[in-house]
């Protein structure tokens, strides 16, 4: 289990009142020697963000992608919406073996639909013991007080047995602070033991020295949201007691604005940045924590008037910036010290005889960095074991190309905070080149294959503050300035279960952008956002026919999501709870898809349910309407019914598979007597140019006028051709040959889509998907194929500008289970 958990929580890094002993309940069942606590509050949030993450993604294939599967596999038999502890304690040296700790509930484990399962009860102390064999897995589990533990050793699971009879226990104080500060609006919090980073990240790591990590704090918590294209980290680190740990040499010491960046050469492979207010009392509790009596130091006084100490890390090289408020005090300092050795863009270099100043005052924040050179850069005072590591540093700083000064890095940095006690950050690929050098053979290769472009850099910082530590990080996707009228991908979302439906687009009612709808093989509804985050998962019990509706049900301005099933009739509100009295369970097979008519756009809305040859309408209290009186066809209702308007009148449009076409009124009674049959091709009925339109099977176009007259037009399409309408605009796709207005574009032979017609941003686009090419045509009226079209795709798209810049955004279906959504820049 070692190498597993060390590989997710790489990946992570680069994505009540309470009396004074008492923990929180489910800390009361973590075992002891306790290394790793991953505190999960959304369970399927957490795997979907771990699935559906940029960065992540990008080691699809890899054996670091393998063990990362290896790592949540533990959770996938797991269902559970209350908090979950996922912990990993060393159990002999090295070893390290997982903990679940939840909260019982009825459906926490499911186990029903593996067939191999075998489950057996072991007594022990009292207590009861469930072996678990799952095909080349054994776990153990118990339950204790309504809480269920489920660990991969038999020997944790007997410690708690043993633990939960023992009173009065004391727990660690650190910890629980450390616990309560975590956020309970993440998917996920990691907190860990600062003093087990060595045993846990040896294995991955095993030529680094984590010492600064180790000795920096007692436990540290970081809240990890993993989006699309970042992943960014919050928290906190705590010393506790231990006089041993970093986090004490900072107390009563504001944060600086860090200004090492601005020193640091873009090329560079990263920085480490200690800002400090007062070097005083950094001086004197640097040297309580080496045990050290503050003498008369001349070496002090060279640093009074500093404010920030930062090493900076390139090639295989590290040199070491001081910067100050004042430097005229240095200066004055080092003139005993002014032996020239060479002259590099008109600055001068000089040699330093006490090469050991730097280790001799700034440890242990700064160890075996030797100072045999150093040159003066505005308010900077650099060091170096070499002269050319400083002549690098002085043309990069002269011309600006330094990290501070890179836009991609004030992109990356700006949710940041100004002011650091720690700041670290990396340069890619260096940085990614620094770990591989380290890391273990069989995950470097993985690491120099990664394309980092995109992802230029990664941050975190840590800010004191009254006692605590705060930790914010990122590593986050920059985007290049994208050129007008090109196509970019924005997200790419995984789902559990490979896709049954069309995506399409919703509103959200409160920030009025666009969501998400798709529902997968096993009918799970998803609701995402358009950011990439699977907002919620509910199971429906049947395939969702036709698309989703939206209404105001309560007329308040919030929307709800209206559909049928194969049996059912749902309303859903924003969060996937149903909306009483739905659902209604009707009595025979739904055959259509949900039908929505708003006449006066009142929000008085009728629902239109057809089932064979019955049409039932419901208000939008779930009651049927007494005064609508057309309830049965003589044959099959073969479209959905389609409400139209114009010039103040409703007609209610539908037809029948024996050719009859209704046109009623509101009532159900005939507005419109069509005494002719149709032999229908199946496409929908439209408004076009004044009159109700669609094609039959000959491949005419059939256009009914208000007084029920049938025109017909040879348009020369073949079988299996679909149309798509508005009021002016016809567009029709037969065999490869697409229409729009007359127009006719030649397409390689294929499986088309039907066409569909979006009218946005008063433009006209018209889009077709080859589902055997995978190839997404979007086309304006005139035509024309958009400019960078056709685009990968395997699906009907749906299209909007769902965050409100103007720009057009596309869904499609990319995979089995994979959802794509693109930028028109």
């Amino acid at each position: 289990m070692k190498k597993t958990f060390v590989v997710i929580f790489s990946l992570l890094l680069l994505s009540c009142q309470k009396t004074e002993n008492e923990l929180p309940l489910l800390l009361n069942y973590i075992p002891k020697d306790i290394s790793v606590i991953i505190k999960v509050n959304d369970l399927q949030d957490f795997k979907s963000s771990i699935r559906n993450n940029g960065f992540i993604k990008k080691l699809d294939g890899s054996v670091l992608k393998a063990d990362l599967n290896d790592f949540l596999s533990p959770l996938e038999h797991l269902d559970t919406k209350k908090e979950l502890l996922f912990c990993f304690s060393e159990v002999g040296a090295g070893n390290f073996e997982y903990t679940l700790i939840s909260r019982k509930t009825a459906d926490l484990f499911k186990l029903d639909s593996i067939s191999d399962r075998k489950i057996e009860s072991l007594p022990y102390e009292g207590g009861t013991i469930q072996k678990i064999s799952l095909k080349d897995a054994t776990a153990y589990s118990t339950e204790l007080n309504e809480v269920v533990i489920f660990s991969s050793s038999r020997l944790i699971i007997e410690n708690s047995i043993r633990q939960s009879k023992l009173k009065g226990r004391e727990g660690d104080l650190t910890l629980s602070k450390v616990y309560e500060t975590s956020g309970n609006d993440v998917s996920a919090t990691i907190i860990i033991k600062n003093s087990g980073f060595s045993s846990l990240f040896g294995e991955l790591f095993p030529d680094k020295d984590f010492d600064i990590i180790e000795d920096l704090a007692t436990w540290s918590a970081l809240d990890i949201l993993a989006g699309q294209d970042e992943i960014t980290f919050n928290g906190i680190a705590l010393s506790g007691d231990q006089a041993s740990t970093l986090l004490p040499l900072f107390d009563r010491n504001s944060p600086e604005t860090n200004r090492t960046p601005f020193i640091t050469p873009v090329n560079a492979k990263g920085f480490v940045s200690f800002t400090y207010s007062d070097w005083e009392l950094l001086y004197q509790n640097i040297n309580t924590y080496n045990n050290k009596v503050i003498t008369k130091d001349k070496n002090k006084a060279l640093f009074d008037a500093s404010n920030e100490v930062g090493i900076i890390y390139h090639g295989d090289e590290k040199s070491v910036a001081v910067h100050y408020t004042n430097i005229e005090a240095a200066r004055t300092e080092l003139e005993n010290e002014r032996t020239k050795v060479d002259e590099y863009r008109q600055t001068p270099i000089y040699r330093f005889s006490n090469f050991k100043v730097l280790a001799s005052v700034y440890a242990p924040l700064i160890k075996n960095s030797a100072s045999n050179f150093y040159t003066i850069l505005d308010d900077f005072l650099v060091f170096s074991d070499k002269s050319e590591n400083l002549k690098v540093i002085i043309a990069n700083y002269q011309s600006k190309s330094t990290l501070g000064n890179s836009p991609t890095y004030k992109e990356y940095t700006k949710d940041l905070n100004d002011a650091s006690t720690i700041l670290i950050a990396g340069i890619n690929p260096e940085f990614r080149e620094l770990l591989s050098q380290g890391i273990k053979k069989e995950y470097a290769k993985d690491l120099n294959a990664l394309n980092t472009k995109e992802y230029p850099h990664f941050a975190m910082q840590l800010v004191s503050d009254n006692g605590f530590t705060h930790i914010n990080g990122l590593i986050k996707k920059v985007k290049q300035q994208s050129l007008a009228g090109s196509i970019s991908q924005l997200l790419n979302i995984s789902l559990d279960a490979d896709i049954l439906t069309k995506a399409q687009f919703v509103t959200n009612h409160r920030s009025k952008q666009k969501e998400i709808v798709v529902q997968d093989v096993e009918n799970n509804l998803y609701l995402i956002s358009n950011k990439g985050k699977i907002l919620w998962k509910k199971k429906l019990d049947s395939p969702i026919q036709g698309d989703i509706q939206q209404v105001d049900l309560y007329r308040n301005g919030r929307l709800q999501l209206a559909f049928v099933t194969d049996d059912q009739f749902q309303i859903l509100d924003r969060n996937g709870n149903e909306v009483e009295p739905f659902p209604l369970k009707m009595d025979k097979k739904i055959t259509q898809p949900l039908a929505v008519f708003d006449y006066d756009k009142n929000q008085n809305y009728r629902f239109v349910i057809c089932q064979g040859s019955d049409i039932k309408m419901y208000d939008r209290l779930g009651s049927i309407v007494g005064g609508f009186t057309f309830t049965k066809t003589t044959g099959q209702i073969s479209n959905t019914p389609k409400h139209i308007r114009e010039n103040g009148k409703d007609y209610l449009v539908f037809t029948e598979d024996n050719g009859k076409l209704h046109i009623l009124d509101r009532r159900g009674n005939t507005r419109v007597k069509v005494n002719e049959t149709i032999d229908f091709s199946g496409n929908p009925v439209f408004l076009y140019n004044s009159t109700f339109t669609t094609t039959d099977n000959q491949g005419s176009l059939i256009q009914v006028d208000k007084s029920g007259k049938i025109a017909k037009q040879s348009l020369g399409l073949r079988n299996n051709h679909k149309i798509d309408a508005t009021i002016k605009t016809l567009a029709s796709i037969s065999e490869n040959i697409l229409s729009i207005k007359n127009q006719k574009v030649e397409l390689d032979f294929g499986f088309y889509t039907s066409p569909k017609i979006f009218y946005i941003n008063d433009k006209i686009y018209v889009a077709i998907t080859d589902t055997q090419a995978k190839k997404i045509y979007l086309y304006d009226s005139n035509a024309l194929i958009i400019e960078n079209f056709p685009v990968y795709g395997i699906s009907a798209i749906d299209m909007a500008d769902i965050d409100n810049d103007r720009k057009l955004e596309f869904v499609v279906q990319g995979d089995k289970n994979v959802i794509l959504v693109y930028k028109i820049n």
